[in-house]
């Protein structure tokens, strides 16, 4: 319980020291930003899309092959009362292709607040389009398609000389007397510029995760689970190409030790090349009884949970290829394929994919509102 207390501890006092920090980060002049004063007590209606066909060829005893054919729609109805502050209220639907019934049903609610123009605070629904930018050892982008909604709070700050997403994501709530237990991730990711000049750039990014399965007070009797990652390195950029050399660290903080390993260590190195509409990764890992609770599992040691096949050492190549076109505006086309080849294994692991996105917002109006207390 040690333990576990200190590393919700450090979440919570590292969320803390940040959002005391905002007065005090950057030279940003204090104004407000966000929704134009003549957009305030407006109503919109929100559509965001994704079509899919993503397809997985892997032949290792690590992680199964399969293929994700769908789409996922939310319509949200979006009320803006005033500058910065926006309230969501929708659902987020999710087919798999050949299914008469739909695969998800999840209600989209949450409040935002710009506390200044770069610096935005979300409770309740957040997207992950982003991922986060965490690397795939620490969370795989299949989440891209099964899982394109988080719930908790989330802070980001994007500024010139710093970008940074702070975050806690629940997967499972829990009321005294449940007969499961809570499921949640909380993380750090930062990116922080060094040096720049014109077509050079050095950057610091800095990337942290905690995944906790527990709680209080419920119907069962079970073992507690806390795992924790960290990243962090060195990326350097000349014009369109790049170099990314990470190390990562992997420690079991949970009080009964069941995992496979209890800690581990790892070397991620990717090369890339970035254009408008194309970019190309090549990269290599070097991991020693590594594990992740989100991370992609053909990176990693052993698969937390599982404890079925371990190798305390793996080496992977890999490499991946995306294009990108605009749909005038209202979306984007998408291709990709990577491949993973561990070297300690025979055959070559890869996966191709196609996706459509939309996102458009239609104005509905405006309304009076009159004040309420608040408490």
């Amino acid at each position: 319980m040690i333990l576990l207390s200190r590393a919700k501890l450090s979440v919570l006092a590292g969320l803390f020291f940040f959002f005391n920090l905002i007065p005090f980060i950057g030279s940003a002049q204090e104004k407000e930003g966000g929704i134009p004063p003549s957009d305030s007590g407006s109503v919109f209606l929100e559509l965001q899309s994704r079509g899919f066909f993503q397809n997985y060829e892997y032949f290792n005893k690590i992680k199964e092959g399969t293929t994700l054919p769908g789409v996922w729609l939310q319509p949200m109805i979006s009320y803006r009362p005033t500058q910065g502050l926006n309230v969501r209220a929708g659902v987020h639907l999710l087919n798999y292709s050949g299914r008469d019934t739909l695969a998800k049903i999840q209600p989209l609610l949450s409040v935002s607040m710009k506390l200044r123009p770069d610096i935005k605070v979300i409770l309740g629904s957040f997207y992950t389009l982003d991922r986060h930018k965490l690397e795939q050892p620490l969370l795989k982008e299949e989440l891209l398609y099964t899982k394109a909604v988080e719930n908790g709070v989330q802070m980001k700050i994007e500024r010139e000389k710093l970008w940074a997403d702070f975050w806690i994501s629940w997967e499972s709530f829990i009321l005294p007397n449940d007969p499961f237990q809570e499921r949640f991730l909380a993380g750090i990711s930062l990116q922080i510029p060094l040096f720049t000049t014109n077509d050079f750039s050095l950057e610091l990014p800095f990337q942290q995760t905690f995944y906790h399965r527990g709680g209080q007070n419920i119907a069962i009797d079970t073992t507690l689970l806390t795992l924790y990652n960290l990243a962090t390195g060195l990326t350097c950029k000349y014009k369109q190409f790049g170099l990314t050399i990470m190390d990562m660290t992997f420690k079991d903080l949970s009080p009964q030790k069941q995992q496979a390993f209890e800690k581990g260590s790892a070397l991620f190195v990717k090369g890339f090349y970035n254009t408008k509409g194309v970019t190309l990764n090549l990269g290599y890992w070097h991991g020693h009884k590594f594990m992740s609770a989100k991370g992609e599992e053909l990176f990693m040691s052993a698969i937390p949970e599982v404890n079925t096949i371990t190798y305390p050492t793996i080496e992977v190549i890999f490499g991946k290829c995306t294009v990108l076109r605009e749909i005038k505006g209202v979306g984007r086309l998408g291709f990709e394929a990577g491949v993973f080849q561990n070297l300690a294994l025979h055959g070559l692991d890869y996966y191709y994919g196609l996706t459509i996105s939309l996102g458009q917002e239609f104005f509905l109006g405006k309304v009076r509102a009159t004040p309420l207390p608040t408490k």
